[in-house]
């Protein structure tokens, strides 16, 4: 496996978020989403209270980058799976840090019965209509036999506090379904959503696209989009969304997510790939026509960072996994999860990436057909 694009690797690979010994982000910080606030009248105000400051010094004039994490206790509380919250961190453009929030933004609910009972993770977070929409995993397992993995929905004016919609409607959750991620505009005067539902064998697990008139309103599914690639060395092989797309123009959009890889050896890793989608392609109902190339992969797990968790030696996974990404100048800054423990951060150029999808990247292949029989499997997490 090998890259065929360059990517910085941000303060030389070192975390810019690691666990600490808060009970509810002792083990796991990874999985994080991320904003840029660049200075304006309207981002002052926000970045005061993220702060909690009353003047914005020049050392500010570029901005904030603020992340939301996802943070895993060591401790399970007596529950069959392990917990997760939502962490908030603020850092200067140079990430460095400004402020770490000392209780998590958004909390698993009380409700055993509740749809995210066990576990809120996996931000993504997308601005829209003068509002910060976060797309979570809500994950409650009441029994062993009994897994509910839904795209939820939860809305703050502040990016501090955070009211919970609840599950997406419509059509999303009509199965096991996670990595939810939102557009960033309308298209075709709609709302566009990725997401991946968890059915059949993990090798046929499918990216899909929903669409809805509103936000909060009933989400009609348009089908897949794509599928992760078979590998001969590999047992089973996936895909799911990333970040949130970025604005090409003309209704084109640059979207990286991540593949992962078991291999027969048992080894496994997780990579981060790009692919550009352009909404005007003529599809006839078929909405993986809409991929115009696909890049894999454009990142691979490379550092101690990112093969294992120095903090942890017991615990080692190769993964890269992205939920956050913006522009700045002339490139794309992503921010990844690494070895399931850390968030990192690296960035590219956004002109050479795009150039190398279009001329390195492959066709997207048609969709594989699920059998009945694997359909009615058990989801795998």
């Amino acid at each position: 496996m090998s890259q065929v694009i360059s990517v910085e690797r941000l303060l030389d690979g070192e975390p810019l978020i690691r666990p600490t010994e808060n009970v509810w982000e002792d083990w796991m910080t990874t999985n994080s989403a991320a904003l840029h606030l660049e200075r304006s009248p309207e981002n002052d105000r926000l970045i005061k209270k993220l702060l909690d400051i009353s003047e914005l010094g020049p050392e500010l004039d570029e901005g904030v980058v603020v992340i939301h994490y996802r943070a895993v206790p060591r401790d399970r509380g007596g529950l069959l799976w392990f917990r997760s919250f939502v962490g908030l961190a603020v850092f200067d453009m140079q990430y460095q840090l400004l402020r770490r929030f000392s209780d998590p933004v958004l909390s698993p609910c009380d409700d055993p019965e509740g749809y995210d009972h066990i576990s809120s993770e996996d931000p993504r977070i997308t601005f829209l209509d003068g509002r910060f929409y976060m797309v979570y995993c809500g994950f409650t397992m009441p029994t062993e036999d009994d897994r509910r993995i839904n795209v939820c929905l939860a809305v703050s004016e502040d990016l501090v506090t955070w009211e919970k919609l609840g599950p997406v409607q419509g059509e999303i959750n009509g199965s096991p379904n996670k990595d939810g991620v939102l557009f960033p505009e309308k298209i075709h005067g709609q709302y566009y959503m990725l997401h991946r539902p968890m059915v059949g064998t993990m090798s046929d697990y499918t990216m899909e696209l929903a669409r809805c008139d509103s936000l909060d309103g009933q989400w009609e599914n348009c089908g897949k989009i794509m599928q992760s690639m078979p590998a001969d060395d590999c047992r089973e092989t996936w895909l799911g969304a990333g970040t949130v797309p970025i604005k090409l123009g003309e209704n084109r959009y640059l979207v990286i997510y991540h593949v992962a890889k078991r291999y027969k050896n048992e080894g496994r890793d997780y990579h981060i790939d790009a692919a550009i989608l352009d909404f005007d392609r003529p599809h006839d109902g078929d909405w993986s026509r809409i991929v115009e190339k696909r890049l894999e992969p454009i990142m691979v797990p490379e550092t101690r960072y990112e093969k294992n968790a120095p903090d942890d030696p017991d615990y080692e996974l190769n993964v890269l996994f992205p939920c956050g990404s913006f522009e700045r100048g002339e490139d794309i800054h992503i921010i990844y999860g690494g070895a399931n423990t850390y968030v990192l951060a690296g960035k590219i150029n956004r002109a050479e990436l795009v150039r190398s999808i279009e001329r390195d990247g492959f066709e997207n292949p048609p969709i594989r057909e699920i059998s009945e029989e694997d359909k009615k499997r058990p989801v795998v997490i």
